[in-house]
C-alpha cells in the first residue's frame, strides 16, 4: 500500500513538470507570422544609401526602412505589439517572414535587452554593418558582422554582403558540397549575390599576382650590374629629390588596385602625399621618418595634385599647393627646412611653379601666345616682376647658375620671310643686376648644330663658371672664360629698345671651351643632363636603341666612353645626384599590370668610382 502511494506521488510529480514547462512553452516569445526565408532580408540604413537595387540584383528580397518606420509598422501589423527600436525591427521581421535584418553603423544602436549568442560582441571602426537573425533562427539571435573590407574590392554593399552570409543558412550556400535541397535551392536564387561573395577572394588573388610580377619587372629583370636599389614598394608612387645635406625627401602616395565588380582593376591614389626623409646611408624603407618641417610631413590634396620643385643643389625647395607656392631653404640637420614664406601668384594654365634658387628666389617661366616671359619671385611678393620678356626670343628651360645668375634657352620662330635665313636656338644668360639685357651664345658653336635642347650648371672651372649643354644628340661641357659679373660689365650701358626687347648681345666666343663629352654617340637619343656636386661625372637618360625605353648612363666631365649603369625594359629617367656624388637617384616609371596606369618609383644606383 505504501509503494502504490509512492508511484503515484512519482507520477503526479511528473506530470506537474511536465505541465510547467508546456506552460514556460508556451509563455516563451516563438516566431509568428510567415516562415522565415533566408533569401528575405530587412535593411536598416543608418546613411543615404539605399541597398535595395543592388540586394535585388543579387538575388535577394529585401526591405529598407528605418527604426521609426518599422516600429509604426509594427503597430499596424501587430495590435498590442509594445517593442520599439532595434526590436521591434526584429519582431516585424519575424512577422513578415524575413530571416535577417542588417543594421548599419550597428555602434549606433542600443541593444540591451536581446538575447545574442555568445554576447554582444566589441564593434570595430571597420564594421560597417551587424546583421542579426530573426523569427525561427533567433533562439537565441546570432549577430554577424562585416571582416575587414578588402583592399582590392571594398564598399559598403560589399560589407553587407560578407556579413549577411556570415549567417547560416546562406553560409552553407557558399560551399562546395552545400548538402539538403533546400541549401541547393538557396544558392539558385542567390547565385549572383555568391558570385561577388567570390569574386573578392579571385579580385584578391589577382591583384596579388599583378603587385608581384611589378616587383619582379622592378627587380629580376634587372641586368645591370651592380643593381639598383628600389626606394620603395609597389604599393606607392614616388618623387624623389637629392637633398644637399646628403639625405633624399621621398613623397610619396600609397596605391591602390582595387575593382568595382570583381573583373576590370584600376589603380587608386590616396590624397594624402607623405614627406619622408632618409639620412645618407639608411635603408630607404625603414629609415624613413616624416619631414615634419615640410607642413608637417604630409600633404592633403584637395584638389590638382601638390607640386615640390627643388633647387639644382637640393638645398632650396618650392611646394605649390592650393593656389599657393610655399618656399624653403634648407638649414643644418637632417631635412631641416626653413619656410621663408609664400608666394601668392597665381600660376596661369600648365605654368610650372618655378624654380628656386639656393637663396630662395624663385624664376617662374611664362609662356603666352605672343610672348614669352621669365619673371623673379621672392617671398611675399604679390606680383611677378619680369625678369626679362620678349615676343621674339621663344625662352624655355631656365636654370640657375647661381644666385644671380640664369640661364634658359631661346628657340625662335623662324622668319615669315621664307628667304630669310632660319634663326639658330641659342643659350642666353640673365643677370638679377641687368634685366634689360642678355648676353647670347649660338647654337652654332655647338658642332654647327641649330638647335640647343637643355642646359644645367656645373662645378666652376679654372677661370670661371662651367655647364652642360645638350645640343642635338651629344653634351658638351662650355667653359666661360671669366666671370658673369665681368662679361656683363663689358656690354657697356646701352639703352634697351623701345619695343620692350631686352639688349641681347651675341657674345664672341673664340676664348670659350665647348668640349663633346660621349663617344660614338650620333644616333643615340638623350636628355636629363645632371652634374655631380664634385664635378667629376655627367649622368643622364639614353635610349640605347630605337623603340625601347631609356637608361641611366654617366659620362666623365672630361669626356670619354659612357657607362650605362641601368640595363632592363623600364623607363628610367631623371637622374640626379646625391650630395656626395657616389650615387645617382632616378625615377623608373613601370607599367600595372591590367590598369591604364604607369607608375613612378625611385631607384637609386652607384656611380662606381
Amino acid at each position: 500500500m505504501q509503494r502504490s502511494s509512492r508511484g503515484k506521488y512519482v507520477a503526479l510529480a511528473l506530470l506537474l513538470c511536465g505541465a510547467v514547462a508546456a506552460i514556460a512553452l508556451y509563455l516563451r516569445p516563438g516566431p509568428f507570422g510567415k516562415p522565415e526565408a533566408a533569401e528575405r532580408v530587412f535593411v536598416v540604413p543608418a546613411r543615404n544609401l539605399s541597398y535595395l537595387v543592388i540586394l535585388g540584383q543579387w538575388g535577394f528580397e529585401p526591405v529598407e526602412g528605418g527604426l521609426g518606420r518599422m516600429t509604426s509598422e509594427l503597430r499596424d501589423k501587430v495590435p498590442g505589439a509594445s517593442e520599439t527600436g532595434v526590436a521591434a525591427a526584429l519582431r516585424l521581421a519575424d512577422w513578415s517572414g524575413h530571416a535577417f535584418v542588417a543594421f548599419e553603423d550597428p555602434a549606433q544602436h542600443d541593444w540591451s535587452g536581446l538575447d545574442i549568442a555568445g554576447g554582444l560582441p566589441t564593434f570595430e571602426p571597420h564594421h560597417r554593418f551587424a546583421v542579426v537573425s530573426a523569427g525561427d533562427l533567433a533562439f537565441p539571435h546570432v549577430m554577424t558582422l562585416n571582416p575587414k573590407p578588402s583592399d582590392v574590392m571594398a564598399g559598403p554593399s560589399v560589407d553587407l554582403l560578407a556579413a549577411l552570409f556570415a549567417q547560416e543558412p546562406l553560409a552553407s550556400a557558399l560551399r562546395d558540397d552545400p548538402g539538403s535541397p533546400e541549401v541547393m535551392l538557396l544558392r539558385g536564387k542567390l547565385e549572383a549575390g555568391i558570385r561577388t561573395v567570390r569574386s573578392v577572394r579571385e579580385a584578391e588573388a589577382r591583384v596579388a599576382k599583378v603587385l608581384e610580377t611589378s616587383q619582379a619587372r622592378l627587380t629580376t629583370t634587372e641586368t645591370a650590374t651592380p643593381a639598383p636599389v628600389l626606394l620603395g614598394g609597389v604599393r606607392e608612387a614616388m618623387q624623389t629629390i637629392a637633398l644637399a645635406d646628403g639625405g633624399l625627401l621621398l613623397v610619396t602616395n600609397a596605391m591602390r588596385l582595387v575593382t568595382t565588380n570583381g573583373d576590370d582593376t584600376q589603380a587608386s591614389f590616396t590624397t594624402r602625399h607623405d614627406l619622408s626623409y632618409v639620412p645618407a646611408g639608411a635603408d630607404p624603407i625603414a629609415g624613413r621618418t616624416p619631414c615634419t618641417s615640410l607642413l608637417g610631413g604630409s600633404i592633403e590634396q584637395t584638389g590638382a595634385r601638390p607640386l615640390l620643385v627643388p633647387s639644382t643643389r637640393g638645398d632650396a625647395l618650392v611646394i605649390h599647393h592650393e593656389g599657393v607656392s610655399r618656399v624653403y631653404t634648407l638649414g643644418e640637420g637632417g631635412c631641416n627646412f626653413v619656410h621663408r614664406g609664400d608666394i601668392r601668384v597665381p600660376l596661369e594654365r600648365k605654368q610650372d611653379p618655378g624654380v628656386p634658387s639656393s637663396a630662395g628666389t624663385v624664376a617662374r617661366l611664362r609662356l603666352g601666345d605672343d610672348d614669352s616671359a621669365i619673371a623673379l619671385i621672392k617671398p611675399g611678393d604679390e606680383v611677378a616682376l619680369d625678369l626679362v620678356r620678349s615676343p621674339s626670343l621663344g625662352l624655355h628651360y631656365p636654370a640657375w647658375l647661381d644666385d644671380t645668375t640664369l640661364i634658359a634657352v631661346s628657340d625662335p620662330e623662324d622668319p615669315d620671310d621664307p628667304d630669310a635665313p632660319a634663326r639658330h636656338d641659342g643659350l642666353l644668360f640673365f643677370s638679377t643686376e641687368h634685366p634689360d639685357r642678355a648676353l647670347r651664345i649660338d647654337a652654332a658653336n655647338f658642332a654647327g648644330n641649330a638647335t640647343i635642347h637643355t642646359a644645367v650648371p656645373a662645378p666652376p672651372g679654372p677661370k670661371g663658371p662651367r655647364l652642360i649643354v645638350q645640343s642635338r644628340s651629344q653634351l658638351y661641357r662650355v667653359d666661360l672664360p671669366r666671370s658673369v659679373p665681368e662679361l656683363f660689365a663689358s656690354l657697356g650701358k646701352k639703352r634697351p629698345p623701345a619695343d620692350g626687347e631686352p639688349i641681347v648681345v651675341d657674345v664672341d666666343t673664340r676664348d670659350w671651351t665647348f668640349t663633346p663629352l660621349v663617344q660614338d654617340n650620333d644616333r643615340l637619343d638623350m636628355g636629363s643632363p645632371a652634374v655631380a656636386p664634385r664635378g667629376d661625372l655627367v649622368a643622364f637618360r639614353i635610349r640605347l636603341e630605337d623603340k625601347i625605353p631609356p637608361e641611366i648612363a654617366v659620362v666623365p666631365l672630361t669626356g670619354g666612353p659612357m657607362r650605362v649603369l641601368t640595363r632592363n625594359s623600364l623607363d628610367d629617367r631623371d637622374p640626379t645626384f646625391t650630395a656626395d656624388g657616389k650615387s645617382i637617384v632616378f625615377s623608373t616609371f613601370y607599367q600595372v599590370d591590367t590598369t591604364d596606369w604607369s607608375v613612378a618609383i625611385g631607384r637609386m644606383v652607384p656611380t662606381g668610382t
